[in-house]
């Protein structure tokens, strides 16, 4: 038996879809403001900040699919927590995940890994 969410969250779509027509500036200055600088650049697979602020002014990233990924996430989970719920998130371990953190598995950078993630944020989000 399936059981229902505890928490509904119909704007769901909404959240998902809209991340898709943002900028990549736009992707990233919402990510650094709800993350930080440094989660982002992990996220991303850089090593360095400044990269995440070059990025804010208007390069495009490399990995700007596991950033929508990780925007979306995000989002899923706020709309259900605190900010600060999915930062520790992202760094956690997830039992969705086969007790491994998003970060690690974004860090694979699929369209496997991008799917695995989303899906443990929303059933995180509708826990």
């Amino acid at each position: 038996m399936i059981s229902k969410p505890s928490k509904p969250l119909p704007e769901l779509p909404i959240i998902l879809d809209s991340v898709m027509v943002l900028t990549a500036p736009a992707v990233v200055r919402e990510l650094t403001e709800d993350l930080g600088a440094q989660l982002v650049a992990a996220i991303a697979g850089v090593g360095e900040t400044r990269r995440v602020r070059a990025w804010e002014r208007g390069e495009t990233p490399q990995r700007l699919d596991v950033l929508r990924t990780a925007l979306q996430a995000t989002r899923a989970i706020k709309a259900t927590s605190a900010v600060t719920t999915a930062k520790a998130w992202f760094l956690g371990c997830s039992t969705a995940l086969e007790m491994v953190s998003p970060l690690e598995v974004l860090r694979e950078n699929t369209p496997e890994s991008r799917t695995q993630v989303l899906r443990a944020a929303v059933a995180f989000a509708l826990r």
